[in-house]
């Protein structure tokens, strides 16, 4: 894999940040592929030969998914509506 600079990755996340915001600003969803390739960016700049940084940003992923995933069956229950963006 080649190195990457940190321009690079500034303009690998600068391309990201602005279509999630174009698409938000538009439709006020973020599709959750834009999502999963930021994710999968951070999980990639993470990496530095040590895949335990990865298994633990994988780890701290799941965690703050079941958090936002319990709030928003918290919310669908108390509401009845839909939070979060989730339809």
């Amino acid at each position: 894999m080649s190195e990457l600079s940190i321009s690079d990755w500034t303009i690998l996340l600068t391309v990201q940040l602005l279509a999630i915001a174009i698409i938000d600003w538009k439709w006020q969803i973020i599709p959750n592929y834009l999502n999963s390739g930021l994710g999968l960016t951070g999980l990639v700049h993470a990496y530095d030969g040590d895949w335990r940084v990865v298994l633990y940003s994988v780890l701290a992923y799941v965690l703050v998914l079941i958090v936002f995933w319990s709030l928003t069956a918290l919310y669908f229950k108390l509401r009845g509506q839909h939070a979060l963006g989730l339809r």
